[in-house]
Parts: structure tokens; C-alpha cells; sequence
């Protein structure tokens, strides 16, 4: 392990520099600050005030400890809290998401606006603060109601892209002036000048960065609180005297699990054009207002109802050596459009379904608020950045699909066609992880032409019902059948330009020879449904069953419906298709 870290003695106070008179920006530190506009001939006395978290991926994506992921993202929520709390009281907050914050700020001069601004520089700047290792922008831009309220906003996000372009990515620390002091072991780049070592029982002492003790500090302190402040817990609530998993090896461990002990689900969701949404419909600070409410306030009643869930079913939970009751869930994304969480692989496809449930009709005004959701199973030891990475890149191809799917006579008919609740998966156990920053290459080396007939997955809005069939039909149906279809149906050929389908033809017929008959007639009424799969294709005149239904599940099959006394027992290992396979 590396030497002991000393707080540096020289660092500097990295203070905000000040707002200058004209258009432009300013930065020292971590926090930048957006110049106001030469002041015009009759100045404003309402001013809109944005404070944004960014380059968050530098703060959350440069380590795989999951508590200084987690902290990063508890201190950029308690950030935009915290300066919410320190303006003046007749303060009209706008919004409060996970990592920005708008609010108006009536009856003042230019003057007093740029005392607030160097004031939240001063406050985020601090060197007793964790908030200086982030970065900011704060942005005040004066408006009149007749010069159009979405416009302020628009100028003001302008100034502090601006300023976040000419701004290094992360927050420089203060010059080393201390040669002993090894780099930071879990980030690698910084110098490991903490005043404490990480101490974990039964481990040598770790020594990081400032800023990643303090990240670190702040993800575990925090972690419990979150889901009772976030959910709004009572004592009443069936979650409430619940503790939560330390780690991911603690939320995945369970020997009952058979072979998805040790594995994980990282579920990420994103909302389906949200920002899109905001600007058709909010046209005010009032309608702006009421939308980010709408959001806050369905969120925490999900996580709540997602927690009650988890309370109730044992799967989900785990016991300490003294008896404390744990749920197996990590947050580490939450607020605004976006949430990941990462539960234990046997619960995860059954949180997912849970989720589109939990938002299932949910509109504002005449619109569908919807999400992608990327959902990608892995072992716990799994570095966490790939697997996050991974999912937002599944969620990502979601979005993009579903915008070039889009149909209809004017752009308000298209973006209503693209509202819709879908998601994708990787089981990362059966492949090897992809390298391609774009995965359309990698599922096309996969899964050769029978890409090109796939469909997203539609979540199923019965599927607690339909939970119990597949049950029962994954285990008497013959795993090896299934096998044998799916691989065949990649080895085949799906082209426009002279499909031959025989291989997959022929498999199907084989399975129900060995099934006599019912193996096909089972499948389609129980598969169809969960994996949005259709009923018949038609190939050269000819229907055949849709190959994606086998495709999917042989490699969902493991995690789509276990119970933890079913996953005790013994099962056979049978590998995902992949192309190049010989039926």
C-alpha cells in the first residue's frame, strides 16, 4: 500500500473569481460563474438564477468504489440544497433535480444579483466543503415577463455551456509540494493527500485523494438516510426498520442462489425526451414549476412502492451476524430524468417490470411520460463503470431506435410516436464485453442477419401473471430444445435479399417432435407477451414462429423467474447463441 497521505499545507483557497461587466465567464476552482449582460437601458428587477452540476462523469465514472460514485451523486443533490437554502426568502425555486437548480429572484438590482452569485461561488468554492471537488456553473440572467420566460432560461444555459467548454473536465487540486506522498489508490491521477486513510476492518489502510475521501466519506454517511428521506419513510412504512447492502459483493451474495450467487442486475433508466417535453409544454416558470414536482413527486413514490416491494419478499433481503435485517439495493444515480440502481441478478428482471409498472399511464399535460430503461446482468466483481457504462449504452440505443421509428404529419405527431416504455438487456456471463463504444456492431457480429427482424422489449403490464406461467414453463420445457432453436434461428439467414430459414425451420420441427406437440403451442402463449415477440412472421409465404422469443429466452433464462429454492437446485449449463453456431 502506498505511503501515509498528509494534507498539503500550501493549498490555496480556490475562491470564485468575480463577475465581470461583460458577457463572458469566469472560473477558479471548481465553480464557474456567468457574467451578467452589459446592463440595459432600463434594468431588470427579476432575475433567473441556474446553478448545474457538470462534467458529473468525472466525479462519478473516475474510480469503481461504489460509495465515491455514490457520494459524488448525494453531493451534487445536497449542493443544489444547500444554495437553495441561502437565498434571500422571497425566492420562488423553479426546480430542484439531482444536479441542477433554477430559481427566480424577484424585486433586486444587478448589484445585489452579483453579491448572490459571488456568495454561492464562495459557498460551493469553500475548503471545508466536500462541494469544492466538483464542478459548477452559476448563471444569473435578468428578464421581464413580456420577454419570454423559456428565453431567460435558454441565455442562461447558453452562458454556462460557454463556460463549461473552456473549463477543464474535472477540478484541478491544489500543487503537490510533498514528494513522499504516494498517488491516490483508487483513482490513480491525484495525490494521495487526505488527512485520513480509508480504514476498513481487517484491511491495510488505503490512501486516496482529498477528493476522494470525501466523496467516499459522503456516500457511506449518507447511504441509509437517502432511501428514509427520499421515499419519505415512516415508521409505519414495512421498509422503515430495514438497513441496506455495504457493497455489491454483500447485495449479491447468497447461497441459495445457485449459479447467480455472486451476480448483479444494473438497471439504468432514462425518461423518453423529457427535455423535449419541458419545452412543448412548459411555457412558464409556473408550468416549469409544476412539471418538476410532477417529477419529484412520482419518483419518491416509486422508490417507496419499490421498497415495499423489496420489504415483503425475501429474495430481496439478507441478515448481518447480529440479526439487522438488510435490502439488497444500490442507488447510485438519483433525481431529474435518470436513475440506476443495481440489485441482486435473480430480483432484476422483476424490478424492471416493476418499474415500467410503478409509471405505467403517467402523463403531463396530453403527453406520455415514458423511459428506456438498458438492463445488464453481471458478476459483482464486475468493474462498476463498465457495467454502468454498458447500461446507459443499451438505454442509449433504446432512444435512438425509438427516434428513428417515429412517424407522423408534423413534429408534435412524431415526438408522441417516440413516447414509449421499452428496454434491452446483456447477460454479461455468456459474452465477452463489448468494446465498441457503438454496440450496433457488436450485436451485428452476434447475432448476424437476425438483428435486423429484432425488436426492443415492451414491458409486459401482467406480468405478475404471466410471471407464474413461465414458471411453470421453464421448468418443463426442455432447456436444450430451446437451445438447439435459438442457435439455429442465428445460424440462419434473415436477409431481405434470399432469406433461407431452413436450419431454423428444421429445429422448430425437431422440438415439437420432442415435445409432441405442445413444446410450440406452450412457447407462443407464454413467450410472446414477455418478450414482445410477434405471434407468426411470414418468410417466403410461409409463417413461421418469431426466432427473438427462443433468442431471448435462452439467455434470460436463468434470471427471468427463479426463487431462491428453485436456484438451489442443480440445473444445466446451456451457453447463449451466438453466430457462427452449427444447429
Amino acid at each position: 500500500m502506498g505511503k501515509k497521505g498528509k494534507p498539503n499545507k500550501k493549498s490555496q483557497s480556490q475562491k470564485i473569481g468575480s463577475v465581470s461587466a461583460s458577457a463572458g465567464q469566469t472560473q477558479k476552482g471548481g465553480t464557474s460563474q456567468a457574467a451578467a449582460s452589459p446592463s440595459p437601458k432600463n434594468p431588470p428587477t427579476n432575475f433567473y438564477l441556474r446553478v448545474e452540476g457538470l462534467n458529473i462523469g468525472a466525479v462519478i465514472g473516475d474510480t469503481d468504489q461504489l460509495s465515491v460514485a455514490r457520494g459524488a451523486s448525494f453531493l451534487l443533490r445536497e449542493a443544489i440544497h444547500d444554495v437553495q437554502s441561502m437565498l434571500p426568502d422571497n425566492t420562488d425555486v423553479v426546480s430542484a433535480g439531482a444536479s441542477i437548480g433554477e430559481c427566480l429572484l424577484p424585486g433586486m438590482d444587478q448589484a445585489r444579483v452579483d453579491t448572490v452569485v459571488s456568495d454561492i461561488g464562495n459557498v460551493l468554492n469553500n475548503t471545508t466543503k466536500p462541494y469544492r471537488h466538483l464542478s459548477f456553473g452559476v448563471c444569473a440572467e435578468g428578464y421581464t415577463p413580456s420577454s419570454g420566460e423559456i428565453a431567460v432560461r435558454e441565455r442562461a444555459l447558453a452562458r454556462i455551456r460557454f463556460g463549461q467548454m473552456r473549463s477543464p473536465t474535472c477540478v484541478m487540486p491544489a500543487e503537490n509540494q510533498d514528494p513522499s506522498l504516494d498517488v491516490c489508490a483508487w483513482e490513480g491521477r491525484r495525490a494521495a493527500d487526505a488527512a485520513k486513510p480509508v480504514r476498513r476492518d481487517g484491511e491495510e489502510d488505503i490512501h486516496v485523494s482529498a477528493s476522494v475521501w470525501d466523496r467516499w466519506r459522503r456516500g457511506v454517511d449518507r447511504k441509509q438516510g437517502f432511501y428514509r428521506d427520499e421515499a419519505n419513510l415512516t415508521p409505519q412504512h414495512p421498509a422503515y426498520g430495514f438497513g441496506y447492502s455495504r457493497d455489491l459483493g454483500d447485495l449479491a451474495r447468497e447461497s441459495r442462489a445457485g449459479n447467480l450467487n455472486g451476480k448483479v442486475a444494473v438497471i439504468y433508466a432514462d425518461g423518453n425526451r423529457f427535455s423535449r417535453i419541458r419545452e412543448e409544454i412548459c411555457r412558464t416558470f409556473k408550468l416549469l414549476k409544476d412539471f418538476d414536482t410532477t417529477i419529484r413527486n412520482r419518483r419518491s413514490a416509486y422508490l417507496s412502492d419499490l421498497l415495499e416491494v423489496m420489504a415483503g419478499d425475501d429474495r430481496f433481503q439478507m441478515s448481518d451476524s447480529d440479526g439487522k435485517r438488510r435490502l439488497r439495493l444500490e442507488t447510485l444515480l438519483w433525481g431529474g430524468d435518470e436513475l440506476l440502481l443495481v440489485v441482486p441478478a435473480w430480483c432484476g428482471f422483476d424490478v424492471v417490470q416493476h418499474l415500467f409498472t410503478s409509471f405505467e399511464g403517467w402523463q403531463h399535460g396530453r403527453l406520455n411520460l415514458t423511459h428506456s430503461v438498458g438492463l445488464v446482468f453481471c458478476r459483482a466483481k464486475t468493474p462498476i463503470q463498465r457495467s454502468m457504462t454498458l447500461a446507459r449504452q443499451l438505454a442509449d440505443g433504446v432512444k435512438d431506435r425509438l427516434k428513428a421509428q417515429a412517424t407522423g404529419r408534423d413534429e408534435a405527431q412524431r415526438l408522441a410516436s417516440q413516447l414509449k416504455n421499452r428496454f434491452d438487456y446483456m447477460a454479461l456471463e455468456s459474452v465477452d464485453f463489448p468494446v465498441e463504444g457503438d454496440l450496433t456492431e457488436f450485436f451485428a457480429r452476434r447475432y448476424a442477419s437476425v438483428l435486423s427482424i429484432r425488436r426492443d422489449l415492451t414491458p409486459d403490464p401482467s406480468w405478475v401473471q404471466s410471471r407464474t406461467g413461465l414458471a411453470v414453463f421453464l421448468n418443463q420445457f426442455p432447456k436444450a430444445q430451446a437451445y438447439r432453436v435459438s442457435r439455429a434461428a442465428v445460424a440462419s439467414n434473415w436477409g431481405s435479399q434470399a432469406p433461407d430459414v431452413t436450419a431454423y425451420r428444421k429445429a422448430i420441427e425437431r422440438m415439437v417432435a420432442v415435445t409432441r406437440g405442445r413444446g410450440l403451442d406452450d412457447a407462443s402463449a407464454v413467450l410472446d407477451g414477455v418478450f414482445n415477440a410477434a405471434a407468426q412472421l411470414k418468410i417466403d409465404g410461409a409463417e413461421i414462429p418469431d426466432p427473438w422469443a427462443w433468442i431471448h429466452l435462452v439467455e434470460l433464462w436463468d434470471y427471468l423467474c427463479p426463487t431462491l429454492a428453485e436456484m438451489a437446485q442443480p440445473a444445466a449449463v446451456v451457453a447463449a447463441p451466438v453466430a457462427g453456431d452449427v444447429p
